[in-house]
């Protein structure tokens, strides 16, 4: 992404241009043909490599020897990053105003915010995987943008302590490398999200281009042809070998990062694939990669979002092809002209300018959050569906507690003064996220510590996967013991494939504590009935989607996970079974809303109304701590 300021450096590297053409080639495939091109993200990986090479090689001697001002590095990146990123966010919040529902637009709003001062890596952390419903995420590409300028904040760290003591930056750049990668693969298990969107997991990467800048510093290219066609194959290994369950980045990072260092210190050899490297299309591509990069997202996400589905091959190719159109244009109208400074080419207009468009677009942001993503645009009615859909308990445990009580498998969600002796774990998916301010409120009043589990997992996940593992599994056993913990309440969502030998297994490992009880909930009633989205699309399309939705119909639709609960409370006095039917479900009907607010924010997970209405069930629960004659029988 800095073809110029390399050539004024140390003369144009044509390979560098191709490197960076095959990375950002490979990102778009993988956007627009995820199929063809399985492992295509890693292209943002190579990019990280390149910009740790390129930014050491132009600035680092430089900086250390005061040639060069900080301050002056800041102001180059500026100057040649946000003209064109600003251009493209406008454009995308144009788009997406017009496009994105409210819940999708307000989501998006989040991410807007965050652009300006390059935190929109934490937004997208908080909303959820990289590969969970990207397209309804128009900026999200924008992760790996806020990525690099993060490393560039921490750039000054070695360049200062190199200007003070040279022989110890080194070390300290060997050390933080090291920590990263270690972090990365722990991460890669513990918090796939994390270790996808934050600095830490990444910091290697850039580490590896430093290490190939100061070695290759008093001459680039001594490795040769053999050097490039072994860092070519790696990096297209990576590329179509791995995929979106590859955990990521970590030892598998290593084939796309190494090869991008072989291809680097390679340059200059006149083997054949030096040749194609340098070819004109692929340098044409590699030039403008950073504003093909920019553009390519924001247009597929949004037509994707308008027609409702993934794009077929030919609107992809569509898409990709007005990418290429917008960036030579981006490039020959923004990009060159700034860096140039034929436009705005003071200090101090520039970045007046960056500042008033940064403010304009935090105060279309603003607008968008708090307006429930522009919900005045529609029908009292549907606007009134669409704030329900968005209303919900914050994210589980909240990252303060995640990192302060890390390597804790639970958090506190209630911590009364006077606490009883014993304490009480609530254990489950999003659906017990969502009960467990309800919960945790019932527990202070009457003075329980209430803990909660960090991870998504149910009962019959355990074991089925790296992040739900027997080991998590006997963390949370060995942790009921520490905290006291008698009783545990699980709450999960569970369906006709419920792995009924998992729950017995998970079950048993919770009773070696000698728990007083362990609380099952059966699964709340689920389906298109409850969901605000379908009250919308019936109002939008007049015609009656889900009219009505049975008690009846209920149990036949959980029948598998109650008969499977109720055997194990018939089995053991330590485990009961509580029911949300008769508060969801009244007189043989399942309610929608109550006093015209919703019970549900989607078809499966309640609202902080519909948490209120299953309240006195789990007053019921508490109750019971003091007086277990009913083990068993169900509450």
């Amino acid at each position: 992404m800095f073809t110029a300021e390399l050539n004024s450096y140390m003369g144009h590297v044509d390979e560098i241009d191709g490197m960076r053409a095959i990375a950002v080639a490979a990102v778009l495939a993988f956007h627009a043909f995820p199929g063809l091109v399985p492992g295509g993200y890693i292209g943002v990986d190579i990019f990280f490599v390149i910009s740790g090479f390129i930014i050491t090689r132009i600035y680092y001697d430089k900086l250390i020897t005061k040639r060069t001002s900080l301050s002056e590095f800041y102001a180059r990146r500026i100057r040649r990053l946000m003209p064109v990123y600003l251009f493209v966010i406008l454009f995308s919040t144009i788009g997406a105003y017009f496009v994105l529902d409210p819940p999708l637009l307000k989501n998006y709003s989040e991410s807007l915010a965050a652009q300006v001062v390059y935190l929109q890596n934490f937004a997208f952390w908080v909303q959820g995987s990289y590969f969970a419903v990207p397209l309804s995420k128009p900026l999200l590409h924008t992760w790996s943008l806020a990525v690099e300028e993060q490393f560039y904040l921490i750039y000054a760290i070695p360049v200062l302590l190199a200007r003070w003591w040279p022989k110890a930056a080194l070390v300290l750049i060997l050390l933080i490398a090291s920590l990263s990668y270690a972090v990365g693969d722990v991460l890669a298990v513990v918090s796939p999200k994390t270790n996808f969107f934050l600095l830490p997991a990444r910091i290697w990467e850039f580490a590896l281009g430093f290490g190939v800048a100061r070695l290759a510093a008093a001459r680039l290219c001594s490795f040769g042809g053999y050097s490039v066609t072994a860092g070519l194959a790696m990096a297209f290994a990576a590329i179509f070998l791995f995929e979106e369950s590859t955990l990521f980045p970590g030892p598998q990072a290593l084939l796309a990062c190494l090869g991008t260092c072989f291809v680097i210190l390679g340059c200059d050899s006149p083997s054949l694939p030096n040749r194609l490297l340098c070819s004109t299309p692929l340098r044409y591509v590699g030039q403008r990669s950073y504003s093909l990069y920019l553009w390519h997202w924001p247009i597929i996400s949004l037509v994707a979002t308008y027609l409702g589905h993934t794009l077929s091959p030919e609107l992809g190719a569509l898409a990709l092809l007005l990418s290429l159109v917008l960036a030579h244009f981006s490039y020959a109208y923004i990009e060159q002209p700034f860096q140039q400074r034929q436009i705005l080419g003071e200090l101090l207009p520039m970045l007046a300018s960056v500042a008033a468009a940064s403010l304009m677009l935090v105060g279309a942001a603003s607008i968008m959050y708090f307006t429930h993503g522009a919900t005045f645009r529609y029908a009292p009615l549907v606007s009134r569906l669409y704030v329900a859909e968005q209303t919900r308990s914050p994210y589980r445990c909240g990252y303060w507690k995640r990192i302060t009580g890390f390597p804790s498998e639970m958090c506190s969600i209630a911590n009364p003064d006077q606490a009883r002796p014993d304490s009480v774990l609530v254990l489950g998916d999003s659906h017990a996220d969502q009960l467990d301010e309800m919960i945790g409120s019932i527990g202070m009043a009457d003075q329980y510590d209430v803990y909660l589990t960090t991870r998504n997992c149910t009962l019959d996940s355990y074991g089925s996967t790296d992040y739900c593992s027997w080991s998590v599994l006997e963390h949370i056993v060995q942790e009921i013991k520490e905290k006291r913990i008698k009783y545990v309440i699980a709450v999960a969502y569970m369906d006709d494939d419920i792995n009924a030998k998992a729950v017995k297994k998970s079950v048993k490992a919770l009773k070696r504590n000698e728990l007083e009880q362990i609380f099952i909930m059966n699964t709340v009633p689920s389906g298109p009935y409850f969901s605000p989205e379908t009250r919308i699309q019936e109002v939008e399309t007049g015609k009656n989607i889900a009219t009505s939705y049975s008690t009846a119909r209920y149990l036949r639709d959980s029948a598998g996970s109650r008969k499977l609960y109720s055997a194990l409370a018939r089995k053991s006095d330590q485990v009961s079974v509580i029911d949300p039917l008769p508060y969801i479900c009244p007189d043989d009907q399942c309610r929608f809303q109550i006093n015209g607010k919703p019970l549900y924010f989607d078809e499966h997970h309640l609202s902080p109304t519909g948490a209120k209405v299953v309240r006195p069930l789990f007053e019921r629960v508490f109750e019971s701590f003091d007086d277990l004659n009913n083990k068993g029988s169900g509450i």
